[in-house]
């Protein structure tokens, strides 16, 4: 073997290595972008929303899509409620992982003292309660399914 070819070997070998040794320690084209459509929430748990009636089931730990209507959301959250059970339907074989709520005034919602300060919009919560996400009610639906459909598919819990 000459000299050519034992360097061109060990160029072909440990070169993609050290540049991505380089790239990283220089921070050169790290991406930016994201793949989820929600806004990402950290650091915030149902347990603060002070949920009364919240069916919290401890035997069956699930995820949840909550609805938060104010009193002044009106077509848009009649829009989302709506939608949400065609998500829910949409999420076919995984629908026992997941259950949709809503919370606002009225029969049949949820209640909080603190719905005034949470708002209008759609919350993803996992199995232990975190909030994971937050979409604006104007928010095309699909791309709630699209995160949540991703969420399920790399969670080991619910």
């Amino acid at each position: 073997m000459n000299k050519f070819t034992f360097w061109l070997v060990w160029i072909v070998g440990a070169g993609p290595l050290l540049l991505a040794i380089l790239m990283y320690l220089f921070g050169w084209m790290i991406p930016q972008g994201r793949v989820h459509e929600g806004e990402l929430i950290t650091e915030a748990k149902l347990s603060t929303w002070e949920l009364q009636d919240a069916p919290f089931n401890k035997q069956l730990p699930q995820w949840k899509i909550v609805l938060t209507e104010t009193a002044t959301c009106g077509h848009l959250c009649e829009k989302w409620s709506a939608q949400l059970e065609k998500v829910h339907i949409a999420l076919g074989k995984d629908q026992s992982r997941v259950v949709v709520w809503k919370v606002g005034d009225g029969a049949g919602y949820i209640s909080t003292s603190e719905i005034a300060s949470i708002g209008s919009a759609v919350w993803i919560a996992d199995p232990m309660n975190n909030i994971v996400f937050r979409y604006n009610l104007d928010v095309n639906p699909k791309q709630l399914l699209k995160d949540m459909r991703r969420l399920l598919k790399v969670s080991r819990v619910g």
